[in-house]
C-alpha cells in the first residue's frame, strides 16, 4: 500500500509543469551579453548627447558674446552723436566705475566666468588728408570658450561691418 501512494503522488502533468514553469523563469533573465549590448548602447547615446550639448553651450556664449559687441557699438555711435567724436573710456560709455579700461570680461548670466574679452579701439578723425573718426569693437574668446575653433574672434566696426574668425560665415 505504501508504494501505491508513491507512485500515485508522482504525477507527470505537475512534473511538466514544474519543468515549463523553470525554463519560463531562466527566459525572464537578461544574459550578461544583452547586459553589456544595452550598457554600449546607453555609452554612444550619452557620448553623443554630452557632445551636442557642449556645441550648444559654446553657440550661446557666441551669441553673448554678439550682444554685447553690438551694445557697445550702439554706446559708441550715442557717444559720437552727443561729442562728435568716439572713445575707447568704459565710464564714458556708461559701463560702471570698477571698469576703469578695455578689455571688458563678457561673462554669462551668473557672471561667474568669462567666455568673450571685449575690446574697443578709436582713431580720431584727421582733417589732412581728411578721414572720419572711426572704431572697431573686438570680442575674443577666452577660458573654455577658446574650444570654439569656428568664432575666435568678432568684429564690428563704425561702418557696421561685421566680421569674425576664422570662420566668416559661421559666426555672424
Amino acid at each position: 500500500m505504501d508504494t501505491q501512494e508513491i507512485n500515485f503522488s508522482l504525477n507527470p502533468t505537475s512534473d511538466m509543469n514544474a519543468i515549463t514553469n523553470r525554463q519560463f523563469y531562466r527566459q525572464l533573465g537578461v544574459t550578461l551579453l544583452e547586459l553589456m549590448a544595452a550598457v554600449a548602447i546607453l555609452a554612444i547615446i550619452t557620448v553623443v548627447a554630452a557632445s551636442t550639448y557642449q556645441s550648444q553651450i559654446l553657440k550661446a556664449h557666441r551669441i553673448d558674446a554678439k550682444n554685447a559687441i553690438m551694445a557697445l557699438a550702439a554706446r559708441e555711435e550715442q557717444y559720437y552723436s552727443a561729442y562728435n567724436t568716439y572713445t575707447n573710456s568704459p565710464s564714458a560709455l556708461g559701463y560702471a566705475a570698477s571698469v576703469t579700461a578695455f578689455p571688458v570680461a563678457v561673462t554669462s548670466n551668473s557672471g561667474s566666468r568669462s567666455y568673450y574679452s571685449l575690446n574697443v579701439t578709436y582713431t580720431a578723425a584727421t582733417t589732412s588728408p581728411y578721414a572720419p573718426a572711426a572704431f572697431t569693437v573686438t570680442a575674443t574668446a577666452t577660458g573654455s570658450q577658446t574650444a570654439d575653433t569656428n568664432c575666435q574672434t568678432f568684429q564690428v566696426n563704425s561702418l557696421g561691418v561685421q566680421t569674425s574668425a576664422p570662420s566668416t560665415t559661421a559666426c555672424f
